[in-house]
């Protein structure tokens, strides 16, 4: 496999008796740009642009989560961080959100997808897995179109937030794949009604069956 050098970040924490993480990844806007210097220069304003997106109530995060730690470092084209040591960046005090702290099984989140000018194949579209909350829904199981409506705006000020943060050596959301080494920016962000189901968080859980005879 081989990538493009770019910048990768990540940010996480708790939720309830389990963990939690998202993450997107960057690409330089100029030729010959530096992850390595981007991602030690940007943390802390990532974590700030991070911190606010996770409070708003429009991003749907779940109330038991905590926002504990947001990570920012250069991957190399192995695919691995390029760097000895890991940016990262520890809140003092946790994060909260504001959304219903009703649990729900870890395994639903709400998706939002990184859209981009390529239609299909490799590189075309990306996902950011955000822990569920309890949420008004339709009777047909759905989020209302109003909630999906408040989120996609939400994330859409969260992205162009993070393309903001490196003046001086920018850097922009985009999908990249580790075959071929394609990149795509990300033009847009779209949420859809119906909550989806992360299969890693699903993977991780212990399944324990009930069975009888006939």
């Amino acid at each position: 496999m081989a990538w493009q050098t770019h910048a990768l970040l990540r940010w996480g924490g708790t939720l309830g008796g389990d963990t939690w993480s998202c993450g997107v990844r960057m690409r330089g806007d100029t030729p010959g740009a530096d992850p390595a210097s981007f991602a030690a220069d940007y943390l802390e304003d990532a974590a700030d642009v991070i911190s606010t997106s996770f409070q708003l109530s429009q991003m749907r995060y779940s109330g038991l989560a905590r926002l504990t730690w947001v990570k920012l470092n250069s991957i190399g084209t192995d695919g691995r961080y390029s760097e000895p040591t890991t940016n990262l960046f520890e809140f003092g005090g946790a994060g909260v959100s504001p959304s219903s702290s009703v649990r729900t099984p870890p395994q639903l989140a709400h998706v939002v997808s990184l859209t981009t000018d390529k239609r299909r194949g490799r590189a075309h579209i990306g996902r950011i897995f955000v822990p569920t909350s309890a949420n008004v829904v339709e009777t047909d199981g759905r989020l209302t179109q109003a909630e999906a409506d408040s989120m996609v705006q939400a994330a859409r000020t969260f992205i162009n937030d993070l393309n903001g943060l490196g003046a001086l050596n920018p850097f922009s959301v985009a999908v990249f794949s580790g075959l071929g080494a394609e990149v795509e920016t990300v033009t847009g962000v779209r949420v859809g009604r119906v909550i989806d189901t992360q299969q890693r968080r699903r993977r991780q859980l212990d399944e324990s069956y009930s069975a009888v005879a006939l």
